[in-house]
């Protein structure tokens, strides 16, 4: 995971390699998991943490928003 902000600092951006992506879905099912991946970022003196939560949790009181139909297809594929 890489935590890198802008030259106007304003815009903070997390980049996750395909591995954190693979440890966060590995955690949203489980219990006894924090579901987080997080770090310390020497350039914004500070830790990241991104979490992550299971879509019932997420979206319980709304509809999720709309992705490309190559993702939805993928959503569908993998969440059966």
């Amino acid at each position: 995971m890489k935590a890198d902000i802008n030259n106007d600092g304003n815009v903070i951006t997390i980049t996750l390699s395909k591995r954190n992506l693979l440890a966060l879905l590995s955690k949203v099912d489980d219990p006894d998991s924090q579901k987080t991946i997080s770090k310390y970022s020497d350039k914004l003196g500070q830790h990241v943490r991104v979490k992550a939560e299971p879509d019932n949790e997420h979206y319980g009181h709304r509809k999720a928003g709309p992705m490309s139909e190559k993702s939805e297809k993928f959503i569908r594929e993998y969440d059966k």
